[in-house]
């Protein structure tokens, strides 16, 4: 049977994390399903203000889908018409409490929440730590609270390294894990979260879903191409060379990687096609929106040709710093980024993904890798 035979066309989505960079990308497609008639209702997007720059929520939401980097396929509406299908709550749900003005708000009677807010603080501090935490565990608890009397399935945007270290090929179903073996706090809190939230959903009977996208690049199959609103992970990799260049700083630089390393990298519009094509169907537990192998290790080689930067060594282990540039990669970027660039190659049963996505061809990083990179590079790796 068909799972998404009986979803009601009309419904109503409560989405976080819309200004982050799958949750935007998550936006984009859902107001483009709505646009073209694949459903009626609204949008809910919980959104914070921006202090500092002075902006509302709701500003938030304008800035974003006025800018030029929008998909082509929604430069042919209105910013009235996109604004028009949503409805924007300016609150801090990892802390408030909003079943009082969510019960305001008129909603179909099947309502889906996509939780895609979260910390990327991949970090191995006490710090980060208390951030994972307090954001992605507590918070996510917290929002499950507001919402669990008025929505019918909870959708958690989760990680696929929240599955710890692991070899061989891995499957999606990582609710059978046992102890696993963890890089940093934020892919343990990622874990935890989705065994809280998976067993508060049960008990409330609401349906749920995990979907975990891999490490995010920039998009690869809608124009403007190479788009990514925040450059973290490996763009903070190639970012921290890129500004040394810049400074004329042409130190000696060691970067511990196992060459035998694969590192699983997928397009953001990808995984929001992925996520937006899944959340209705019922019979999606766990997913993970991946390639089924990662880019090999000698594209850290190809990533710092396009950055510039020639003076470094792949070891085996980091020796003590020998100046003052490589004593701050070895504290602040190795940390975040050189496990991932250091476990042996495995790989992900993505069989049910490209089944699901069988319209959509996932792109294929390693091919565009250069592009990418030199795209951030143009950028400066400044966040828009």
């Amino acid at each position: 049977m068909n799972s998404k035979l009986s979803v009601p066309n009309r419904r109503t989505i409560i989405l976080t994390g819309a200004t982050g960079v799958v949750g935007s990308h998550v936006l984009f497609e859902l107001l483009l399903q709505i646009l073209q008639g694949q459903f009626e209702g609204k949008i809910i997007l919980l959104v914070r203000g921006n202090l500092r720059e002075n902006l509302s929520g709701y500003d938030r939401i304008v800035q974003m889908l006025t800018q030029k980097f929008i998909p082509n396929y929604l430069k042919g509406f209105s910013v009235n018409e996109l604004l028009a299908q949503i409805v924007v709550i300016e609150c801090e749900f990892s802390k408030d409490d909003l079943s009082n003005i969510l019960s305001e708000i008129k909603m179909e009677e099947s309502v889906f929440l996509i939780h895609s807010a979260a910390s990327t603080n991949l970090a191995p501090n006490d710090s980060a730590e208390k951030e994972n935490h307090e954001v992605n565990y507590k918070g996510s608890l917290q929002l499950f609270e507001s919402c669990k009397t008025m929505i019918t399935k909870f959708i958690y945007i989760s990680t696929v390294y929240a599955c710890g270290r692991l070899s061989g090929v891995i499957k999606n179903e990582y609710s059978k894990l046992e102890n696993p073996d963890f890089t940093n706090p934020y892919e343990e809190y990622k874990f935890k979260t989705e065994r809280a939230l998976s067993t508060f959903c049960e008990e409330s009977n609401i349906e749920y879903q995990i979907l975990r996208p891999g490490v995010v690049v920039g998009r690869l199959i809608d124009a403007p191409l190479y788009y990514l609103p925040k450059y973290n992970v490996v763009y903070a990799f190639a970012a921290f060379f890129h500004n040394l260049k810049k400074r004329g700083i042409n130190e000696r630089i060691q970067i511990k990687v196992n060459p035998h390393t694969s590192l699983h990298l997928v397009s953001v519009d990808y995984v929001a096609k992925s996520i937006a094509k899944a959340y209705t169907d019922s019979c999606i537990k766990e997913l993970n929106i991946i390639p089924r192998q990662g880019c090999k290790a000698s594209q850290i080689r190809s990533l710092l040709k396009v950055v510039g930067y020639d003076n470094y060594q792949f070891v085996g282990n980091h020796a003590p710093p020998q100046n003052p540039f490589q004593r701050a990669y070895q504290s602040k970027v190795a940390p975040s980024f050189e496990p991932y660039i250091n476990n042996e190659a495995f790989e992900f049963d993505n069989d049910q993904l490209l089944t699901l996505l069988e319209d959509v061809n996932m792109p294929n990083v390693d091919d565009h890798f250069q592009a990418l990179i030199s795209y951030a590079v143009d950028k400066n790796f400044e966040e828009v």
